[in-house]
């Protein structure tokens, strides 16, 4: 019932999502493309697969154009993303001996992922034989301070796009095109770190630690280099990022 209740829950924040875009006011916008409006009224139908299909051209889009159509695309895909109904999902069979940290570096699957897919309340109560959904989450982290933004990438097809609410502390050689991965994936609550596959991580604060040091987080980190997010947006990139996943920082999407 959990796990239903989350999917249904994250489909309806899709809803509500493209209800938005159908009330904003872009009066502002004199030369707005066509097909942003195409997509913004397809999206009000729930017509998901023909909306994101016409905003792919614009999603490497630096301007203005781009970012509403990574915004877009990103608020439709990452349902699929974050459901059961992946196309590309398997299942796992639970061994002796397995653990939900064990099972989530074998499929590649973050344990948060692992919990939301099969509704693990308690994910310490395993049985051997328990049948595992899973998606392999060979995903890409991009950051474009310029632009202030944060993308997911599978391949060129775009997963989620975040706004960063602030950067302290990159140095000027990170930022330049560079390339790094996720060293690791930390909860905390009330400051003090707990296991990412506890019960309670549902509602911690989320840390996501670069290799090149840089912390993606959703509160300042005093003394850190860190990018600070909301904390919706990081329990959700938290869901699809994994520790190995590449992460690059660019000028702009390409």
């Amino acid at each position: 019932m959990k796990l239903i209740y989350s999917i249904l829950s994250v489909v309806g924040c899709c809803s509500a999502f493209a209800t938005t875009l159908a009330q904003d006011n872009y009066s502002l916008w004199p030369r707005r493309p066509e097909e942003l409006e195409q997509a913004r009224a397809l999206l009000t139908q729930q017509k998901w697969a023909e909306a994101v299909h016409l905003l792919r051209p614009f999603v490497h889009d630096s301007g203005v154009a781009g970012v509403e159509a990574r915004k877009m695309s990103g608020r439709v895909n990452v349902v699929r993303y974050l459901s059961r109904m992946h196309p590309y999902s398997s299942v796992y069979t639970v061994k002796r001996g397995d653990t939900l940290p064990k099972i989530a570096a074998t499929t590649k699957c973050p344990t948060d992922l692992l919990m939301l897919y099969n509704g693990l309340v308690a994910p310490s109560a395993l049985k051997v034989g328990q049948k595992i959904v899973y998606v392999e989450m060979s995903l890409r982290m991009e950051i474009y301070p310029e632009l202030n933004e944060l993308t997911v990438w599978d391949g060129d097809a775009l997963v989620a796009s975040y706004k960063i609410e602030a950067i302290k502390g990159v140095s000027e050689n990170i930022l330049r095109n560079s390339v790094t991965t996720v060293s690791s994936r930390d909860a905390y609550i009330q400051g003090k770190k707990i296991p990412s596959h506890a019960a309670q991580s549902a509602v911690a604060d989320k840390s996501i630690r670069l290799a090149d040091g840089v912390i993606v987080s959703s509160f300042d980190n005093s003394g850190d280099r860190y990018i600070r997010l909301s904390l919706k947006d990081l329990n959700e990139l938290a869901q699809l990022i994994r520790v190995g996943n590449e992460v690059r920082w660019k000028e702009t999407p390409s």
